[in-house]
């Protein structure tokens, strides 16, 4: 009877118990489906078909409070919770606790018709790989506009005719050292002088800079002014001659275009230096004195160059010839000009739009990536998410990528030191630009961290990655092969710059960010294949090998010297150009710290709340802080390692700026909602001109030392 008893009891506990357990499992089901408060306020917004201004208003509150609200930026306060509890008829309370309080991605807005069409094109596999063709096409016309372009300047008088070249050779030869008027450009010259009434004179430059820069030029000196005639190869039309006269009376100076094309040469476009209208009545005498010895003038400079040079010509083909070999070279010279800045600004613009299609171009938005669940531990086991923290940070991800752009925009200001160095301007020696070059580098490496932090949390549960990858790799091979063709030419030819340019060449980080993302791709994202808890272990194991790339790459690159007793080779140099090792252990000790937290929060809440809390501000603010605080720690390893001076060696001890990113990373909030198209392509641009900001100083500094 007792035992009949007890069992009943027993029985009745264990059914009060699976009861219980029964009523906590709807609860949380009933918890997990509840919509978010920003997909409530969406929804209803939806339904009355009112703009957010609008609804704003209709609820009471400021229309940019409501759409931070909506956005999942800000929590609703005790009196909005009221407002919107009246404008709904139901309390709303329930949809402010629990997993509810965090917010959920709003769905993507409809955009225009020529958009979705713009965009469904733009991330299409087919119109990358014309993207892809047509760099390779750009390409080619660069590299055509190169090779004209030498060959301008190494053949400038390939159209010319042998007798023009000939004549050139013998002014060079024969023809005295003269000045222009301003003392600067020195020139060769043939002339002959009959008394005060005559001089003939061929002028040509000594070199082949400007090879049709000839002049023929005939003055003619009377009692009432003076007359000039001349034929500039690079500055007349075939059959023309350039007139002037100076008349002694009226201190006036014109100039004309005698056309001698026809049967009669005409006086074409008569002007006066000081005044460009010349007075009617003067213009046929004009005409007629100007025209006066232009019969002269051919026979004139055949006997200049018969005396001087031996060679009889008929100057009016060799003139028609010179000119038609000058337009002729003017228009290889403008084609080259055109392939070559054409072809290569084309090509940029090309790759940036292959590179933001590769980033933001996509046919289906943003693709996540799928998150393991076996359900190993059932319902009743997972704990209830807290509330989320009404507190949210404030830096949108837009300022901190532009405060990233910026500090590389700084950092590129070493570049210009060398060229400083290069060109011996100012009191630059070798150890202040050293010194100088360290201090714009760490500069350079924390805006590249800060513009990693912002792709490693855009791009965490984005299939997109794939691309980044593929965008990386490709920068960083074609950084370095036009690094390791430049160096290699220097090297072979034993040119001075050679030194300078090694110290020159810009860090190549592509290799290295391409492996950050090849270790995202290990641990956040989970094939179709691995279906068991072995094989995903086994997967997430491959995160270690670009781990171990990346730092073996750091220590034989630092210790080549003291492990093999001389340098590497400059090949394999310039494929272990990494990163300091601070900022490498920084972003791959963020990962994995990253990895570990999402795996807590899902491990504790579930995939399906853990989702939800990510967007949350508590998981911000925690994951911020952990960031923050693994950067402390990365800073005082640094100051202990600086006392030795092995470490040292390996790039420890250098780096304490770092600290100057916590306020930035601390603060900072993810961004929410669909992305601005426009607004990206901006910051991606002024990123790229950070980026190549130093280099086209430096080309100024250069030059503009050079001349």
């Amino acid at each position: 009877m007792g035992r009949s008893k007890a069992g009943k009891a027993g029985k009745s506990a264990k059914s009060n118990k699976s009861r219980s357990r029964t009523r906590r499992i709807k609860s949380y089901r009933r918890a997990v489906t509840r919509a978010s408060y920003n997909i409530v306020l969406y929804e209803a917004r939806m339904k009355s078909g009112l703009s957010r201004r609008k609804f704003a208003r209709s609820l009471k509150i400021l229309p940019l409070h409501y759409r931070l609200m909506e956005s999942g930026y800000l929590k609703p306060g005790r009196r909005t919770k009221a407002k919107v509890s009246a404008y709904l008829g139901e309390d709303y309370q329930p949809y402010c606790e629990g997993i509810s309080s965090y917010p959920e991605d709003l769905p993507e807005k409809e955009r225009l018709k020529i958009s979705v069409i713009f965009f469904n094109m733009l991330g299409a596999a087919p119109f990358r790989v014309f993207l892809c063709l047509l760099i390779f096409a750009l390409l080619g016309c660069l590299s055509y506009g190169i090779r004209e372009y030498g060959r301008c300047r190494e053949e400038p008088m390939a159209d010319a005719s042998i007798v023009l070249k000939e004549v050139l050779k013998g002014v060079r030869e024969e023809g005295s050292f003269t000045l222009s008027p301003s003392g600067t450009i020195a020139r060769h010259e043939i002339y002959s002088v009959e008394g005060n009434s005559k001089m003939v004179s061929v002028k040509a430059d000594p070199d082949d800079s400007f090879p049709y820069n000839i002049d023929f030029t005939v003055h003619h000196w009377t009692d009432e002014g003076r007359l000039s005639y001349l034929i500039s190869l690079d500055g007349n039309e075939p059959g023309t001659v350039s007139a002037g006269y100076s008349d002694y009376a009226t201190n006036q100076t014109y100039e004309a275009v005698i056309d001698r094309n026809g049967p009669v040469p005409v006086v074409k476009d008569l002007r006066s230096r000081i005044s460009t209208v010349v007075d009617p009545a003067l213009t046929g005498k004009l005409s007629t004195v100007m025209l006066s010895r232009i019969d002269t003038f051919d026979s004139d400079i055949e006997a200049l160059i018969d005396s001087r040079l031996g060679m009889t010509l008929g100057f009016d083909n060799l003139s028609r010839d010179g000119i038609a070999a000058y337009q002729a070279y003017n228009t290889r010279f403008l084609r080259s000009l055109i392939f070559m800045i054409g072809g290569g600004c084309l090509a940029l613009i090309v790759l940036f739009c292959l590179i933001y299609s590769l980033i933001y171009g996509t046919k289906n938005g943003v693709r996540r990536t799928p998150m393991t669940n076996y359900n190993l531990v059932r319902y009743a086991r997972r704990a209830e998410p807290k509330t989320d923290l009404r507190l949210t940070p404030f830096l949108p991800d837009t300022l901190l990528s532009l405060v990233g752009s910026t500090i590389l925009l700084q950092s590129s200001m070493r570049i210009v030191t060398y060229a400083f160095v290069f060109i011996g301007a100012g009191d630059l020696d070798l150890t202040t630009a050293g010194t100088l070059n360290t201090q714009f580098m760490n500069y350079f490496y924390l805006g590249m961290f800060l513009l990693y932090f912002l792709d490693f949390d855009t791009f965490l549960d984005d299939m997109r990655v794939m691309g980044k990858i593929f965008m990386y790799l490709l920068l960083y091979l074609g950084l370095f092969a036009l690094e390791y063709s430049i160096l290699s030419y220097l090297s072979e030819s034993s040119s001075p710059l050679y030194q300078m340019a090694a110290g020159f060449t810009p860090p190549n980080m592509f290799g290295t960010i391409c492996l950050y993302f090849v270790i995202m791709l290990f641990l956040f994202f989970t094939p179709r294949f691995v279906h068991t808890r072995k094989r995903l272990l086994a997967y997430r194991l491959c995160s270690l090998i670009p781990v171990a790339v990346i730092f073996g790459a750091h220590v034989i690159a630092k210790g080549s010297v003291q492990f093999f007793g001389h340098e590497l080779p400059l090949m394999l140099r310039l494929l272990l150009n990494e990163e300091k090792i601070a900022f490498s252990v920084l972003c791959v000790g963020y990962l994995f710290m990253l990895f570990f937290l999402r795996l807590f929060y899902e491990h504790r809440y579930g995939t399906e709340n853990a989702r939800r809390i990510f967007n949350g501000n508590r998981f911000i603010w925690v994951k911020n802080g952990l960031t923050c605080g693994l950067i402390v720690l990365i800073v005082v390893v640094n100051l202990l390692m600086g006392r030795n001076a092995r470490a040292v060696d390996f790039g420890w001890g250098q780096t304490t700026d770092l600290l100057l990113l916590i306020p930035l990373i601390l603060f900072y909030h993810p961004h929410k909602g669909p992305w601005n198209r426009a607004v990206d392509a901006l910051t991606m641009a002024y990123y790229l001109f950070a980026l190549c900001f130093g280099y086209l100083l430096a080309a100024a500094v250069v030059l503009a030392g050079g001349l």
